[in-house]
């Protein structure tokens, strides 16, 4: 056995022989002492295996002195402590005052800018700017599935900024109907008790209380009979009929209709429908209210429905239907279940108009609506906007905020490069994490922003293995490196095409997102995990596979924070801070936190 201890490592990293035999060397050329100890191991291997020589040698006393000068998990620790000042290698003052005026600045301009330009990590909500999510979850009955959901229209659609849509599985299309505007999910046929999830969410600018109604005309549908609005019914054009008396105007007959069935349909119950409340008086707030459209429309006065929500924070918030009727050319707020007309039937968000419900399911059971509203912030642009109005200063135009929106969205992703290079540094450096590539995990993080991430990883994994597979086949033939590789991407890009058209056959909306992973990479990622197979074998191959995979999850928690892509992009300077922590991590030379569990026996004083 031959023991070599140089002098510019610790103990821990050199160890080898039958005690730590996965143990590496990592340091250079041993000192002469260290040279001349392992000349004499050797010699006294030789002469114990004739059977002549000493029974111990000097390799294994060294070892055995370094186990008793080195035992304890407390001195183990110590040394993790100090890894920023390793034997031999202090740590300069040079890199000490870098790293200091890399925070210093990082710090100056954060202060110069919250301080004295108004800039802010965390904007205040405003009470007129609101943030409201539909979410509606039914369940599967093995028949194709359908979900309608009513969008905002009208005035409210002009107040509408931002939205979005979410329904794993299925399709989009949004069309007008009727004078509404509907959003439609489809998809294939669902497995029997399978759950169907839509999200809709969106922010929008709360109405002005003091704004007067805009002037508007009604529809063909807004006086004729529907499927819930039976206003051609002859005991609803009866009742609406006698109910009149002596009105004259359409106000007064509203008046009329609005006092009936508040006064003589009682409430009770919360399913019916119109005529169902007719007949018994008495019926759920829906049927109420579909009674007295019905009944205004076989006046021939033209009205809607309208599903609104109140606009206070909080989950679960009940979806309100009340009435528009067309008076004197302008669209009046009629609620005759809360009792209120005009003005004060007007205080929430109207989320959709028409007949129907807002969320209404086809082929599927239970469906379940929640709505949660809450106040929002002013997005960065709009902030930017509104600081530097009025003043001329040089940070402002400096700021990437003055940036086209496209610009703005591409800076927004490699402002957090930086971010993801630290993780990978501290996974490989601190925590002793291999990765296949340096820069590949942060890569394929920022690809699994466009795919979401089960779905990315699970297409990675099929490139990937079946692009393994093809470089295995490729072996056989005895190509040279560049052509092979220059295959193999051709490879990949056809695996990427293929793994595309499944997942969009199949109804999977992450499909098409595909394309945004880094193809290049994936190229070396199958190019390493073959050599690595080769080279050291399954076990390494699939630790370096996981530790890819951990690495890049990690990285892809962080860029995906709304929170830190705001910080980055309003406060690029916060690179300094990264660039700080990256000048001390590449001076530390100390033991992994992967060292302690790989050499714990040792940590505990064992001896070989």
């Amino acid at each position: 056995m031959v023991l070599c201890r140089p002098a510019t490592r610790p103990a821990l990293s050199v160890l080898a022989g039958n005690a730590y035999p996965s143990a590496r060397v990592e340091s250079s050329t041993p000192s002469p002492p260290a040279i001349t100890q392992c000349v004499m191991g050797t010699r006294n291997d030789a002469a114990r295996q004739k059977g002549d020589g000493p029974k111990k040698t000097i390799g294994v006393a060294a070892l055995r002195h370094a186990a008793r000068e080195r035992s304890g998990r407390v001195r183990v620790y110590r040394r993790v402590a100090s890894g920023f000042r390793p034997p031999g290698a202090r740590l300069s003052l040079r890199t000490y005052v870098v790293a200091a005026l890399c925070v210093a600045a990082c710090a100056a301009l954060v202060a110069y800018k919250t301080l004295a330009l108004g800039y802010s990590f965390h904007p205040r909500a405003r009470d007129d700017r609101w943030s409201v999510q539909v979410t509606a979850n039914a369940t599967g009955r093995g028949e194709r599935a359908r979900v309608l959901l009513g969008l905002p229209t009208g005035p409210e659609a002009a107040r509408v900024y931002d939205e979005h849509f979410s329904a794993p599985g299925l399709k989009l299309a949004i069309r007008p109907k009727k004078g509404a505007r509907i959003a439609t999910f489809s998809g294939g046929d669902t497995a029997p008790g399978e759950t169907v999830s839509v999200l809709y969410r969106f922010s929008a600018t709360a109405p002005a209380p003091e704004a007067a109604p805009e002037p508007a005309r009604a529809s063909d549908t807004d006086t004729s009979p529907g499927a819930s609005i039976p206003a051609d019914a002859p005991a609803v054009r009866a009742a609406a009929t006698e109910v009149l008396g002596s009105a004259s105007d359409d106000e007064a007959r509203v008046r009329a209709l609005y006092d009936f069935v508040q006064d003589e349909v009682a409430p009770g119950g919360e399913s019916g429908t119109a005529l169902d409340a007719l007949r018994e008086h008495r019926g759920g707030p829906a049927a109420r209210t579909r009674l007295f459209v019905a009944m205004a429309r076989s006046l021939g006065i033209p009205a809607r429905l309208a599903h609104a929500v109140a606009l206070r924070e909080g989950t679960d918030r009940p979806v309100i239907t009340r009435t528009d009727v067309l008076l004197a050319g302008r669209w009046t707020a009629v609620d005759p279940v809360r009792g209120r007309f005009g003005r004060d039937a007007e205080d929430g968000f109207v989320l959709a108009r028409g007949d129907g419900e807002v969320v209404s399911a086809e082929g599927l059971d239970e469906l379940r609506v929640d709505v949660t509203v809450a106040r929002t912030a002013p997005n960065a642009e709009e902030e930017f906007l509104r600081l530097q109005a009025g003043r001329h200063n040089v940070v402002d135009r400096l700021s990437l905020q003055a940036l086209p929106p496209r610009g703005q969205l591409v800076m927004r992703v490699l402002l957090l490069v930086p971010l993801g290079a630290l993780i990978v540094a501290l996974f490989r450096n601190l925590v002793g994490v291999p990765t296949f590539g340096t820069f590949a995990p942060i890569l394929i993080a920022l690809a699994l922003r466009e795919t979401r991430p089960l779905p990315g990883l699970g297409l990675l994994a099929f490139v990937l293995g079946l692009g393994f597979l093809g470089r295995r086949a490729l072996e056989g033939l005895r190509l040279l490196v560049v052509p092979r590789l220059s295959l193999m991407l051709t490879l990949v890009i056809f695996l990427m095409c293929a793994a595309a058209l499944a997942a969009t056959h199949l109804g999977l909306a992450s499909g098409a997102g595909i394309a945004v992973l880094p193809m290049v990479i994936m190229t070396m990622t199958i190019e390493r995990l073959g050599v690595s197979l080769a080279e050291e074998g399954w076990r390494p191959a699939l630790r370096t596979s996981a530790g890819t995979v951990l690495v890049a999850a990690a990285g892809y928690a962080a860029i995906q924070s709304d929170t830190l892509q705001r910080w980055v992009f309003v406060f690029p300077e916060l690179n300094l801070g990264i660039a700080a922590a990256l000048l001390l991590l590449g001076r530390y030379t100390g033991y992994r936190l992967s060292e302690l569990v790989r050499f714990r026996a040792f940590a505990k004083g064992a001896r070989p």
